[in-house]
């Protein structure tokens, strides 16, 4: 089984016979549409290849987190958290789903302790 790493590094992609390689810490999100992941970068650029999201997952660094079964996100990403959705430093807009709400908000919370990184929470919608 894979383990995740502790720090940034560099990973590459392959889609339609192009390589790319792109830093972890440059990843805002990634999303997982049919067979092909999205990665979502910081800058807005957006990169494709084609796998799964749990075996891409795995390979992620520790403050990554699966917060939907399509999504998973760069803790050091966030900019707003609210029940049900995540805003990201990029602008985007990503779901939580019901099944990983309670572990998502575990995890940011002790990033947060961890980073000492004031991300506010809140329970309406109406700021996303």
């Amino acid at each position: 089984m894979l383990q995740p790493r502790s720090t940034e590094f560099p990973i590459e992609i392959s889609y339609n016979k192009v390589k790319t390689i792109i830093n972890t810490k440059d990843i805002a999100y990634i999303e997982s549409n049919s067979r092909r992941l999205e990665i979502h970068c910081s800058n807005g650029e957006v990169h494709y290849c084609s796998a799964q999201l749990a075996d891409f997952f795995q390979l992620m660094p520790i403050w990554w987190e699966r917060v939907h079964q399509s999504f998973a996100i760069n803790l050091e990403c966030i900019k707003e958290v609210s029940v049900s959705k995540i805003k990201m430093n990029n602008g985007d807009v990503v779901p939580i789903s019901r099944r990983y709400v309670r572990q998502a908000a575990i995890r940011i919370n002790n990033y947060n302790k961890v980073r000492t990184l004031q991300i506010p929470f809140t329970k309406t919608e109406k700021q996303l």
